[in-house]
């Protein structure tokens, strides 16, 4: 799925990329939180039906593979 956004990109941030309300309203974006800690972003194509779910994952962790 390609989204195009508005971009700010400053130098040494404590995070690889920051989402906002912007990306949330081009995607519907759903936030799907688990018991166990673990949580889904559900994102919406907005120039089609598609809809892709991806993992997310804590700081410093590995980072799901994404296939």
């Amino acid at each position: 799925m390609t989204v195009y956004l508005q971009v700010h990109v400053i130098e040494n941030p404590a995070y690889d990329i920051l989402l906002g309300r912007p990306f949330d309203a081009v995607t519907r974006c759903v936030a799907h939180n688990g018991r166990d800690g673990s949580q889904t972003l559900t994102l919406h194509c907005p120039n089609s039906d598609r809809t892709i779910v991806v993992p997310t994952s804590e700081r410093g962790k590995a980072r799901p593979v994404l296939v």
